[in-house]
């Protein structure tokens, strides 16, 4: 591929679409508009107000009412294929590359006081380096609950960052606007109660597929979000996961609703105040693959489950009960006295705090056998207090964090030699 080759082709195809476009919007009078309804602050938290939109030009709608979905007007594809095909990895991907990408071009060489087109060699040169770049940069922003972080905290490829009213806004608008729905709409206005978000930034040598950023963000994402919940038992969850990808500019190309909800327990707020020992910890297992692989997989998969949305209290407790027995003991027999003993004695630092985790563990095995065995009864009365469910919460973290630090066997160890 030519510099000069390649200058022609888009002067070639842009100026055309220029004229379309210059016509159509002397007809139009507007270029089409997303109405934007733009929450509120309030001191006591967010309303919605009804008076105050924001109209935001969709440049990919005007594209596709003139060439229609395929943009095969001006025989786009077969133009630029000899650039694309180095990018994407399918022909069916070629269509929404070109869309978001000349659709950039045009938004960024329009006069929004003259209302005409231009293209200028430096904007020729920026869609010209996008197609010679080896690797596509993508972005991956997961507003959290559950959390609140005073500074910025700044980890390789990852940031958790706090979220002002104006950042909440714009991610908000940021899915209406792709989504344009009333579903997409109702879904969004969630964010604005997100006080902190994750942020992951990185490269996918091309040709990429969506399917392995995709992956590559589901891992990461639940990588921290386990971390968080077990570097303070807390109730961190995602509200969402909103994918960007680096064309000219960043452009959200797709998001996902939140996996990890609300349980029946009264969860904590983490409330971050000094990074360095938060830092500390995720720098030291955010690359470990215990969490997909390893005598540890079982008991983050258990973890998910607990938290996940209408969890009951009750399940709850089977969860973290199944937990602690697979660190303490494993396979072997007489599970419930000897979760109760070995779990009491490794943990308490004080004969009465042994005496109490023992109580605890076995009131919770009973309830741990009602839910396994599907007794009727289970449910109708307290079984667990808030207070106790909370303290199994945080029983079953601690044992995680000595798991991921000196392995299963040394924990199973220590809990013997506690006996003695």
């Amino acid at each position: 591929m030519t510099r000069g080759k390649f200058k022609n082709d888009i002067h070639a195809i842009s100026d055309q679409m220029i004229n379309d476009l210059e016509v159509r919007y002397q007809s139009l009078k507007n270029i089409p508009k997303y109405q934007f309804l733009v929450p509120k602050k309030e001191e006591n938290g967010m309303s919605i107000s009804k008076d105050y939109f924001e109209n935001v030009s969709i440049w990919n709608h005007i594209l596709r009412d003139l060439y229609g979905d395929q943009l095969e007007k001006f025989s786009l594809k077969e133009l630029l294929k000899p650039y694309l095909e180095s990018i994407v990895d399918n022909l069916h991907s070629y269509y929404p590359a070109i869309t978001i990408l000349l659709s950039e071009i045009l938004e960024t060489g329009f006069d929004e006081e003259t209302h005409k087109f231009s293209l200028n060699d430096e904007l020729i040169e920026l869609t010209q380096n996008y197609f010679e770049k080896d690797m596509d940069e993508y972005k991956i922003i997961v507003p959290l609950s559950g959390m609140e972080i005073d500074e910025e905290l700044i980890l390789n490829d990852l940031n958790i960052s706090p979220l002002n009213w104006r950042s909440r806004v714009n991610l908000t608008k940021d899915i209406q606007v792709m989504g344009s729905s009333f579903y997409s709409e109702v879904d969004s206005f969630k964010y604005m109660n997100s006080k902190t978000a994750l942020e992951f930034r990185f490269q996918e040598k091309r040709p990429t597929s969506f399917f392995s950023v995709y992956d590559r963000g589901q891992i990461q994402v639940q990588r921290v979000i386990n971390l968080l919940q077990i570097f303070n038992y807390s109730g961190v969850r995602s509200l969402g996961v909103l994918y960007y990808k680096k064309y000219l500019k960043w452009h959200l190309s797709s998001t996902q609703k939140e996996r990890f909800g609300f349980s029946a327990a009264e969860h904590e707020t983490l409330k971050i105040s000094s990074n360095s020992e938060l830092k500390n910890f995720l720098s030291e297992y955010m690359e470990d693959d215990k969490f997909e692989n390893g005598e540890l997989k079982f008991v983050f998969d258990r973890l998910r489950e607990t938290w996940r949305d209408k969890r009951s209290s009750q399940f709850m407790i089977f969860d973290y009960m199944s937990i602690i027995e697979a660190i303490i003991v494993g396979e072997q027999g007489e599970l419930k006295f000897r979760t109760s003993v070995l779990a009491s004695n490794y943990l308490g630092e004080t004969r009465e705090k042994k005496r109490q985790i023992y109580d605890l563990l076995s009131k919770c095995y009973h309830v741990r056998s009602k839910v396994a065995h599907c007794d009727y009864k289970i449910g109708k009365g307290k079984d667990v207090s808030p207070e106790e469910l909370k303290e199994m919460g945080h029983l079953a973290h601690m044992l995680i964090k000595r798991a991921m630090c000196i392995g299963i066997e040394k924990v199973r160890t220590g809990a013997m030699d506690s006996l003695f």
